[in-house]
């Protein structure tokens, strides 16, 4: 379990020549769920969105994202050629100096290591499931334009949480998956009533 909050990472990213994403990823460590999570969650709630088949390809990602969360790894997986790629010295410094002015607000908002046993087994198979049930929405939900925004905003809470290690956003993000997830289902129970 991570112990640093992604504003820390991201100091520590900076000292780097020429990071690679492999580096970005073991400084992340659990955090680069986060992170992949919060990036496939964007793409959903964002306009490229409704482009067909974008929710669907989202929904297999954030299922892949999640089982390598589940089974408890330490740093997201992914190949070793993309895992070479260098990053952009002046973003990299660019998105640590935008982040170092904020970063009392941040702090403020995030609290690292607060309440973290929610991020630790056996809490994480709890995230995992919810997660994934999530995820499993947004395919049938692309037959109704814009809804799968709403599932995005629940991954991105998700995203959030293990990216500042933040044991309390963790809760929220369950209470709002599970609140999603009720209310969906009671939506179409109701359709399925009317129909019939």
């Amino acid at each position: 379990m991570k112990q640093t909050s992604f504003v820390q990472d991201i100091k520590q990213i900076k000292q780097l020549d020429s990071p690679t994403i492999g580096q970005v990823l073991e400084i992340f460590g659990t955090g680069s769920f986060g992170m992949a999570l919060f990036i496939l969650a964007i793409i959903v709630i964002v306009p490229t969105g409704i482009i067909p088949g974008i929710a669907v390809v989202t929904s297999i990602c954030i299922s892949l994202v999640v089982l390598q969360y589940a089974i408890g790894l330490q740093t997201i997986f992914v190949p070793k050629r993309i895992r070479q790629i260098m990053l952009s010295e002046k973003s990299i410094n660019a998105l640590a100096g935008h982040i170092e002015k904020h970063e009392k607000k941040i702090q403020n908002f995030f609290v690292p290591n607060r309440h973290k046993k929610f991020l630790t087994q056996p809490y994480n198979i709890i995230s995992s499931l919810l997660l994934f049930a999530v995820s499993l929405t947004m395919i049938p939900l692309t037959l109704l334009p814009f809804i799968e925004i709403i599932p995005g905003i629940v991954v991105a809470l998700f995203g959030l949480s293990l990216l500042f290690v933040d044991g309390t956003m963790m809760i929220m993000s369950w209470l709002a998956a599970i609140s999603y997830l009720v209310v969906l289902v009671w939506f179409f129970a109701g359709m399925m009533t009317v129909i019939m």
